[in-house]
């Protein structure tokens, strides 16, 4: 494809698209038509690369000082909390995709599978020079 990355802030993405300095951008869909970007892009292929980034992080320290009863709550809540955000994120993704027809975007679903087949020699070959050996599956069994 050709593909080089050029880092561009968030401010300067519409104008640079725009104005033909770059050819594309990676947003997440609900960002994408909420900042204009239909307007300079439009073809988009959902890759759907980030799951979620979102979390209840605590020290081993803090965890420790909880009784049990109290980290069964905590995990009770981030669990429901977690189904609840999965629900509002997937009537959001819906609702961006109704938008994005509307605003003349092509949207092109890629073949994930065949995607990841094809990377996986390299990922094969990188493990444990780029990361840590066995992240991947790590990351792939979650």
């Amino acid at each position: 494809m050709g593909v080089s990355s050029a880092p561009i802030g968030a401010a300067e993405s519409l104008i640079a698209l725009k104005a033909g300095v770059v050819d594309g951008q990676n947003n997440g869909n609900t960002d994408f038509i909420g900042s204009g970007h239909a307007d300079a892009n439009k073809h988009l292929s959902p890759i759907n690369f980030i799951l979620s980034g979102l979390g209840v992080w605590m020290s081993p320290g803090k965890w420790a000082q909880m009784t049990a009863e109290r980290q069964g709550w905590l995990t009770q809540a981030s669990m429901t909390a977690g189904e609840d955000g999965k629900a509002i994120f997937d009537i959001e993704i819906t609702d961006a995709f109704a938008q994005l027809k509307g605003l003349g975007v092509t949207v092109t679903e890629p073949d994930i599978d065949a995607f990841r087949a094809a990377i996986m020699p390299w990922i094969e070959e990188t493990d444990g020079k780029a990361w840590p050996a066995g992240q991947t599956e790590l990351i792939n069994g979650l």
